[in-house]
């Protein structure tokens, strides 16, 4: 299954990708991101992305970006089936290495994709 990977800081590419996925969604994995200062602005994204998608496969904290703020709902939000899998990214091992208990947090979990 393809996989496709987007995100708000891509300007319309979420639209776009959701628009050549109309009629055949089930047919691909969708990732994305959320890239927000504030929690407020994290839900709004990850909102208009269920819109588009229906669901998101792989949600993902974009280089870290508060992520302090954003993980608690987006686990929340895994859990009621809206994400199937989360995740971050980061272009620095070092920051990423800085994350309290990072090893010890990467818990793979099912994902509920449909």
């Amino acid at each position: 299954m393809p996989v496709f990977d987007s995100s708000p800081m891509y300007g319309g590419a979420e639209a776009s990708l959701a628009a050549t996925l109309r009629g055949r969604r089930d047919q691909a994995v969708v990732a994305t991101k959320v890239w927000a200062a504030s929690v407020e602005e994290g839900r709004e994204q990850l909102r208009r992305q269920l819109g588009w998608f229906g669901r998101v496969d792989v949600g993902r904290i974009h280089n870290l970006l508060a992520w302090g703020k954003h993980l608690h709902w987006l686990e929340v939000e895994r859990a009621a089936g809206r994400i199937g899998r989360l995740g971050m990214t980061h272009y620095s091992r070092v920051r990423s290495r800085s994350l309290p208990g990072h090893s010890a947090r990467v818990v793979p979990r099912p994902c509920r994709c449909r």
